[in-house]
């Protein structure tokens, strides 16, 4: 009859065991008292063992054997917390030294305390994978980490967040002992499985749940709080009542790749919201945090950082200080090298040259330049001129430039970086125009005087104007001319000023020619005809 016990106990036994038991298979030379002194709470439990069991024989159980232990009867053991990420200054402070540089893939002992310095984070990681980002400017002490004897799940976490944030991913428990609990001086954060974020200062916590549920408490009271709301803890206070989290903003009209750094690039307002945190980080796992900006207004807002593919977060805030539901994307940025700032021509610049000069900043001196050059300033203008600058900062248009409208713009190449072309930096519009004319010495014919003035090949037509002062304040006349000429006729004896414009074909005006002094003597009476001749010749045209 014992054999046969012994059978069925190595058969079958812990088959029908709950979800609070694990399984332990008897080795050589074990029995129910070194099996509890080893791994249950006290060498008692060994008789409470056998009743469960239903071991026939407590001095002798035959390897192999399977015997049920239920979870609340094992000891914890420490489990480990490591460091598994690190980004910036990040320190550790452990009981009785004094404070060091943080180590990635160190294991942080129970008082330990890390710190995380501006723009700073770190990912901490348990034994049974849950996970908490410390994000920057964060205190957090490590109370507790451990684990049941026995089994891989299921474990008992303590932190005291001190001040900052942490943001949580807890696997789920197993075990009456089980708990994942983050301590604040306003309130406690317990969980058995979840994601959500914690915040700290001195008087007040901010817990915010986007899976799962947790319970905050103080000895004030507490209030559950599930998935898709937050709770505000002051301290002395009971738990404020959990409400909802703000909808996550969205992130359609922000470009796949951002050239410029900081990146501030403005999203729809969330309705509530009386902030907007925005996070980088290098992949969607989110170890680290590579840039963490809190802006009052609706705007995508990043710090410096290298040129590389991220996810981005970004979360609306409310006025409560809780932080809303994630909108997530994948982002480029492509920001280097950075293209140069334009001096020359300036913006709505005009120029009399035909072949204008162009200027710009330097960046470094081993950097080349692309310059562009379009005739016309809408998105489509064609493409008219590129050339490629050695680090000289100016280039001139290659072929004369038809009066008109303009657009260029230049980005930095950089022979470092395998002549890595960076982008475009703002262009910039400017127009050609065309210089006034001079008028040429007139001509007496047929009683007047001829005005003429040399022919502009991209002109559509000219204006004319002969003034009574030199301040052109009281005009004789003002006409526009299709020809290169116009006749003055009979003018009286006086002085008189003439100056003329072009109009190109877009029929933008040119600047005034340089103004001319006509001077228009009186007729003297006929004596003979050969001093009449005389007397029409001195008409005189001064410049």
């Amino acid at each position: 009859m014992r054999l046969i016990v012994l059978c069925l106990m190595l058969l079958g036994a812990g088959v029908a065991r709950s979800a609070d038991e694990t399984l332990y298979t008897v080795k050589e030379g074990d029995h129910p008292w070194n099996i509890a002194q080893r791994y249950l709470l006290e060498p008692g439990y060994a008789e409470r063992l056998v009743r469960l069991n239903r071991i026939p024989d407590n001095y002798s159980i035959p390897p192999g054997t399977r015997l049920r232990i239920p979870l609340a009867w094992l000891k914890l053991q420490e489990a480990q917390a490591r460091l598994v990420a690190l980004h910036g200054d990040s320190s550790v402070l452990e009981p009785g030294a004094a404070p060091r540089p943080a180590q990635q893939g160190e294991v942080l002992p129970p008082g330990a305390v890390l710190r995380t310095g501006a723009q700073a984070s770190a990912q901490l990681e348990f034994a049974d994978g849950s996970r908490v980002l410390v994000r920057q400017l964060t205190e957090a002490r490590l109370l507790r980490a451990q684990q049941p004897m026995l089994v891989g799940s299921g474990s008992l976490v303590e932190l005291e967040l001190l001040r900052g944030a942490l943001e949580n991913r807890v696997q789920p428990l197993s075990g009456p002992r089980s708990r994942f609990e983050i301590r604040t001086p306003a309130a406690v954060a317990a969980v058995r499985g979840t994601q959500f974020r914690v915040s700290a200062g001195t008087q007040q916590t901010w817990t915010e749940v986007l899976e799962g549920g947790v319970l905050v408490s103080n000895p004030a009271g507490q209030t559950p709080t599930p998935a898709g709301t937050g709770s505000v803890a002051e301290l002395g206070r009971p738990p404020g009542t959990a409400t909802a989290l703000l909808a996550a903003p969205v992130l359609s009209a922000l470009p796949a790749r951002l050239e410029r750094l900081p990146i501030d690039w403005p999203v729809p307002p969330v309705p509530g919201a009386g902030g907007y945190r925005t996070q980088v980080a290098p992949d969607a796992k989110f170890d680290v945090v590579l840039s963490d900006e809190l802006t009052p207004s609706p705007r995508v807002r990043v710090s410096d950082v290298d040129d590389a593919q991220y996810t981005l977060r970004v979360r609306a805030v409310d006025a409560r200080g809780l932080e809303g539901l994630v909108a997530e994307r994948v982002i480029e940025v492509y920001a280097r090298p950075e293209p140069p700032l334009l001096i020359e021509p300036a913006p709505d610049a005009q120029t009399l040259q035909g072949q204008p000069l162009f200027r710009w900043t330097q960046g470094r001196p081993n950097w080349n330049y692309r310059l562009q050059l379009y005739a016309g300033v809408e998105p489509g203008a064609a493409l008219l001129d590129e050339q490629v600058v050695n680090a000289a900062g100016q280039a001139t248009a290659r072929n004369e430039l038809p009066a008109g409208l303009y657009r260029w713009r230049i980005a930095a190449i950089d022979p470092a970086k395998n002549n890595r072309q960076g982008p475009w930096g703002d262009s910039q519009d400017f127009r050609r125009v065309l210089p006034g004319p001079g008028v040429e010495p007139p001509q007496l014919e047929g009683g007047g005087v001829t005005l003429r003035w040399p022919l502009q090949t991209h002109a559509r037509s000219y204006r004319l104007q002969v003034g009574l002062d030199p301040a052109f304040s009281a005009l004789l006349l003002d006409v526009e001319s299709s020809a290169p000429q116009h006749m003055l006729k009979q003018p009286a004896p006086g002085t008189y000023y003439v100056r003329v414009l072009s109009v190109g074909i877009d029929g933008f005006a040119s600047p005034w020619g340089g103004a001319q002094t006509l001077i228009v003597p009186p007729a003297p009476e006929p004596k003979s005809n050969w001093e009449v001749w005389l007397l029409l010749l001195p008409l005189l045209f001064a410049i």
